[in-house]
């Protein structure tokens, strides 16, 4: 079973950064699949009421600020709502159940090296890859999703634990020859 959700990140540094991505959630195996940023701002608070950059928003007026404040909130929820749409899930998903017809064309080895590679896994990363993706028994691109997703929950920062989400995506985009020795 599948269902839509979103991420909401909010800066923990004070950069004032906000983004919301699109995500799909699998009951069965508890993977997440982050599909994409749908919002990645700056946004009001300390990173521009610093005004040491040449950000004039210590001129504004209370007027403007409030009115640029809810203008950024009213995005905010726009990206929510598309973010959740059955338009945005059902492409999400219809990616996913392309990927499940395209077998790679390679052995588990090279397919690991490959994904290692392009994603940016290191060692443990791939090696956990590896697990999973024989403990799954899909050697369909689809299955490498899933094997790259799985290693998320291994993760133990929570920080790469969100990347690789996010990185299980990217596997969809995936060409089949790219696993195909030169």
């Amino acid at each position: 079973m599948l269902y839509a959700g979103v991420v909401i990140s909010n800066s923990e540094i004070g950069a004032g950064s906000l983004s919301i991505e699109s995500m799909v959630w699998r009951l069965i195996c508890t993977n997440g699949l982050i599909a994409g940023t749908g919002l990645r701002r700056a946004h009001l608070g300390r990173a521009l009421s610093g005004g040491n950059d040449g950000d004039p928003f210590e001129l504004f007026k209370d007027e403007t600020k409030v009115a640029t404040d809810n203008a950024f909130w009213l995005q905010v929820r726009d990206v929510i709502d598309a973010a959740l749409s059955e338009s945005q899930f059902r492409a999400i998903v219809d990616r996913m159940q392309q990927a499940t017809a395209i077998e790679l064309p390679a052995d588990p080895g090279r397919i690991v090296e490959v994904t290692a590679q392009r994603l940016g896994l290191n060692g443990d990363e791939s090696d956990t890859v590896m697990r999973h993706l024989f403990a799954g028994g899909d050697s369909t691109l689809y299955g490498l999703m899933n094997a790259v997703t799985r290693t998320a929950e291994d993760s133990t920062s929570y920080d790469r634990a969100v990347e690789l989400e996010r990185l299980g995506s990217d596997v969809l985009t995936f060409e089949p020859a790219a696993f195909s020795k030169n």
